[in-house]
């Protein structure tokens, strides 16, 4: 009787690590296929990056030249500078999310 149970122990452990390397068999390939999306993805994303903080710099580089002869000009050169500032804070959020 001893033989027959561990033989059906034997057996069940059998079929789990089976079951086990079929699922880790499975999550490798759809991590595999991730990572391809991923590096697919990343030069895309990197350009677009780019492209926003390259026009962020440019208008904080227009803002910083601005005369300020007035209130007006001095509230709107403000406006541009801060705006500059957050839109530059959310691209370096979104890098680190990247990351």
């Amino acid at each position: 009787m001893h033989i027959v149970n561990a033989t059906t122990s034997w057996k069940e452990i059998d079929m789990q690590m089976h079951s086990m390397d079929v699922k880790l068999q499975a999550f490798l390939a759809s991590t595999e296929a991730d990572i391809i999306k991923y590096r697919e993805r990343v030069p895309v994303v990197k350009d677009n990056l780019k492209f926003v903080q390259e026009q962020i710099g440019k208008i904080l580089d227009k803002a910083l030249a601005m005369e300020t002869n007035g209130n007006a000009e001095s509230t709107l050169q403000e406006k541009l500078i801060e705006m500059s500032g957050k839109y530059l804070d959310r691209l370096s959020e979104m890098m680190i999310k990247l990351l």
